[in-house]
């Protein structure tokens, strides 16, 4: 589904943005274009949607942990960059950017890119393979835990650094090498 989404060019971008900042579904719609530092390369996370009765609301992240700065990576600027538009205007809107998306018609949104691009992933599953692309890649898990907005690193290691066929060829390849001098 990783590369499904990268190779993508669907007009809607939200799970791109999902892969490519490991932000909650809720810290995702409530992004404004003046969270988007694209000098500076990175996003600010300050707030969160939550739906009640399928209606958004803008709330604090949820835990204090969870306000942050996020790098923005280039291929997700270059794809968010011909978007642009109003500070003020959040990412994902029905309403010219006045308001976040509501609960149904973010689901409907989500359910047509998963049939569009051949994806099967949830949004959160794309926030898992956040977390686990970043321990293959080396991120210490401090950075990542502050990247993931987690109040306590046990959660960051436990939840969210699955390993992969990837991470195990990659210590198998390091413990030949170090032992292979003593055959």
């Amino acid at each position: 589904d990783e590369e499904k989404i990268l190779s993508s060019d669907h007009s809607w971008l939200f799970p791109l943005v999902a892969l490519l900042t490991g932000l909650r579904k809720g810290e995702i719609l409530a992004l404004q274009w003046q969270d988007i530092d694209f000098a500076e390369r990175t996003i600010s996370v300050t707030k969160s949607v939550e739906h009640i009765g399928k209606k958004p609301h803008v709330k604090a992240p949820k835990t204090e942990n969870g306000v942050r700065i996020v790098p923005l990576l280039s291929i997700l600027a270059d794809r968010l960059a011909p978007h642009v538009s109003k500070p003020t205007d959040y990412l994902f809107s029905d309403d010219g950017g006045r308001s976040p998306l509501y609960e149904h018609r973010y689901t409907r949104l989500y359910k047509d890119y998963q049939r569009d691009v051949g994806i099967t992933c949830t949004a959160h599953q794309l926030r898992h393979s956040y977390a686990t692309i970043a321990v293959e890649e080396d991120v210490q898990p401090k950075d990542l835990q502050n990247a993931l907005g987690h109040a306590d690193i046990t959660t960051t290691m436990n939840i969210y650094a699955a390993a992969r066929k990837r991470s195990t060829e990659k210590v198998a390849a390091k413990l030949n090498a170090k032992y292979s001098h003593n055959s």
